[in-house]
């Protein structure tokens, strides 16, 4: 690729910080192998910093060569980065694929080929960041088919109760609930909601822990007071995320398509 730039200011890269990110890490070989196809197919340009960053180039991955386990880079046009990315102790390479960023590290490469052209090899990677923070992008379901969410509370005697909330935005990272007033207690911030049920047409039921954040009391435009209870995603394994992000992807090419005639 044609892009480099000498540069001595290090990244601070999310990857290295597992407590803060831990839930965003994709360790499936299957599914590193789906995200990494689709940067393929679409084309995304990659960042390749050098060790702790100081250099970069940017490339694209030009193919998976699962049966030697192998992923294929294009190289730098400038040849020193080549040399210097092949002597590295480690290579950490980033992309942006609808809306979330991914990270994920590669050993020095060596020389390969890829269909008659040049390329950089280097063994798949074991694990993959894919985050996406809640501040990016909320989706607000349609009305015609809303999401739910059932949660089992406890009350002050000891007995389970299931109550069933509406979700009034979801993303990547978390949901935002519309409660009734007479389950403030049930919902002080930093509460945790264990095992909650995410009720996702078309895509069955998520279980997903949640860790209040805020509540807000709202009316609405016929004088009921509810709460508005932002949650985070706590402890959810990136296989349930991905089920979450799939639908937010579906929702949002479903309005783009009617938006833009495409669709009935």
């Amino acid at each position: 690729m044609t892009a480099s730039r000498d540069d001595h200011s290090a990244p601070d890269f999310e990857i290295d910080h597992l407590t803060e990110y831990g839930q965003y890490f994709v360790d499936s070989p299957s599914e590193i192998a789906y995200y990494l196809n689709l940067l393929i197919r679409k084309g995304k340009l990659l960042s390749v910093y050098i060790d702790g960053g100081a250099r970069y180039f940017l490339t694209a991955l030009l193919g998976l060569d699962e049966a030697r386990g192998l992923l294929l880079l294009d190289p730098a046009s400038d040849e020193a980065l080549n040399i210097q990315a092949k002597a590295a102790g480690k290579l950490t390479l980033t992309a942006s694929l609808n809306r979330v960023k991914m990270q994920f590290r590669l050993p020095p490469p060596v020389e390969d080929k890829h269909q008659d052209r040049r390329a950089l090899a280097a063994p798949l990677p074991d694990r993959l960041l894919r985050l996406q923070r809640r501040e990016y992008f909320r989706l607000q379901p349609p009305v015609a088919a809303p999401l739910r969410c059932r949660i089992e509370l406890t009350d002050a005697a000891g007995e389970n109760r299931l109550v069933e909330w509406g979700v009034a935005d979801i993303s990547a990272g978390g949901v935002s609930l519309i409660v009734p007033m007479t389950e403030q207690a049930a919902c002080r911030p930093d509460t945790l909601l264990e095992n909650c049920r995410l009720e996702i047409p078309d895509d069955g039921v998520v279980l997903i822990n949640l860790r209040v954040r805020k509540v807000v009391e709202l009316s609405t435009e016929h004088g009921l007071n509810q709460l508005r209870v932002g949650c985070k995603f706590v402890n959810v394994p990136a296989s349930r995320l991905a089920v979450v992000e799939r639908y937010i992807t579906r929702i949002e090419r479903q309005r783009t398509a009617k938006f833009s005639g495409l669709a009935d």
